[in-house]
């Protein structure tokens, strides 16, 4: 089912981020948000997530699905092992040798047991997406999700969120038209 959003406005202390914004968000397809900073990206997000109230307009469709977020800040429980983490939102008991076998693609080997406050940022990011991809959701919405990694590392992950992905519903965020091509996502523009 389609998600639809009609009129969306938004304002934050007397200054418009969204001003009627209308799309069609098609199932099984993948977007990329993109707009300059501060003309309403995250906010979308959040309302889509419901963690922030449009002004006024209307969204059809999107109780039809789970969200599996990956908001701007990473949101990890800091003190939690790193397996601790990512099982907290698997809906499945998630084997030690599967989960093994996914850090080892996102080039985390070794980091299961570790705390996460003791990750870099590259590293609290790609657990982050782990994490994400192994939720229950039907419905990915990333924030700038490959912020912070570096470039050999970012081409790692976006193959393998790329094929997570393939064929699911895809709302996400990115100031690089290069990720949205590679990823093979629909731009919507926010003006």
């Amino acid at each position: 089912m389609a998600i639809v959003l009609k009129d969306i406005c938004k304002q934050y202390g007397g200054q418009t981020v969204l001003d009627h914004f209308s799309f069609e968000f098609q199932e099984h397809k993948s977007y990329c948000i993109m707009a300059p900073s501060g003309q309403g990206k995250t906010t979308l997000l959040h309302i889509l997530m419901g963690i922030v109230n449009a002004d006024s307009g209307t969204i059809f469709g999107i109780d039809q699905y789970r969200i599996a977020p990956v908001f701007q800040e990473n949101r990890l429980c800091e003190n939690l092992s790193v397996a601790a983490n990512i099982k907290m939102v698997s809906s499945e008991k998630l084997p030690s040798q599967k989960l093994s076998v996914l850090l080892d693609q996102f080039l985390l080997p070794g980091s299961m047991k570790k705390p996460v406050r003791t990750l870099s940022g590259g590293m609290k990011r790609r657990v982050a997406l782990i994490r994400a991809l192994c939720s229950e959701g039907n419905l990915f919405l990333f924030d700038e999700p490959f912020k912070g990694l570096d470039l050999s590392t970012k081409e790692t992950v976006m193959h393998i969120v790329k094929q997570a992905i393939e064929g699911k519903t895809a709302i996400w965020v990115s100031h690089d038209p290069s990720e949205a091509e590679f990823m093979g996502s629909e731009i919507v523009k926010i003006d």
